[in-house]
This record gives C-alpha cells, structure tokens and sequence, in this order.
C-alpha cells in the first residue's frame, strides 16, 4: 500500500539551486503568465483546484526555474516547491476565499488554501501526483484547514481512509477528519 505525505513536510531537504533568485524567478514567471485573477475563489477545495487548474503556464514556469525535472522523488520535488513558497509568501490567515497563485505571489502572503493553489500549481504542472485534504473546523468559530499531500512509501504513522500522512510543522495539524 502506498502511503500519503503532505507537502508540509518537517524534513529540511535542499532547494535546488536556480540561475535566478527566488523574487527574480517570480518577476519573470508573473510578467510571463496572465492567470491571475483579481477576484478571489471560494476558499475550500473547489477554489483551490480551480485555482491549480488555472494556473498551468506559472506552475510551468515556477517549476522550470526550480529546475523540478533534476529531482528524482516526488518528496523532494514537494520539499523544494514548500521551500520556494515558504520563502516567497508569508503566511497570513485571512478569510477571503483563494487566491490564484499569481495573486498569491504579488500579495506575497496568504493562508493554507492560497498555500495549497500555490504549491498544487507547481507540482500539477510537474505532473506530481497529490491529494487536497479539507479538515473542517473541530468547533463552532473555529477554522478549518486545507493542505495538500503526496504518497510516500514510507511509513508515517497517520492515516486517513487507509492512506498514511505524515504532518508537518506549517501549520501543525493533531487531528483532522478526511
């Protein structure tokens, strides 16, 4: 059986190293691609993959110039892309629905779901299989929270129907429904 793991991986596992920095490389991927919308999506999981699906030629682009295809697990290509975003944006709570990752990218923050458009974009467009995984609020005036997933065959110790997760520490996470 295969296993889950997001891409909020606890492991520091290196970035690739790009010719362009970071802000160079979202300069030119941005001034490139115009799929980023001014109006926010809903913000559960119909918004965030609508959001990924719209984004294909910034995904193509932020994942050459993370130069993915040099990488030879999924795991390291989810690492490198949370790395890249965990350095380009700022996380931020907000209740505005998502944002499209370009928005996402000029804003220079967001929250779990504009994480989640962000990072799904990047891997989709590198044709990195993954799960979006919704855990509603636990109570009333609470937040839920949404965040991606790739399997691993390594073994994580959380499961969610039959799938093995493992959570890392962005935003951590002790309990969710599937």
């Amino acid at each position: 059986m295969k296993k889950i793991v997001p891409a909020l991986i606890f492991a520091a596992i290196f970035m690739p190293a790009c010719s362009k920095s970071g802000s160079e490389m979202v300069e030119i991927c941005l001034a490139a691609n115009s799929d980023g919308a001014a109006q926010n999506l809903n913000g559960d999981l119909n918004g965030v993959e609508t959001a990924i699906r719209s984004s294909h030629e910034l995904g193509l682009c932020l994942s050459s110039g993370l130069k993915l295809d040099a990488l030879h697990s999924n795991r390291l290509k989810a690492q490198a892309v949370l790395d890249f975003v965990s350095q380009q944006v700022t996380y931020k709570v907000d209740e505005t629905g998502t944002k499209f990752p370009a928005k996402t990218l000029k804003d220079k923050e967001g929250d779990c779901e504009d994480y989640t458009a962000l990072t799904g974009a990047v891997l989709f467009a590198s044709k990195v299989d993954f799960y979006l995984i919704n855990r509603p609020p636990v109570n009333d005036g609470e937040l839920g929270h949404i965040f991606l997933a790739i399997e691993t065959e390594e073994d994580t110790g959380m499961e969610c129907d039959g799938k093995r997760l493992e959570i890392g520490k962005r935003p951590a996470i002790t309990s969710f429904i599937c």
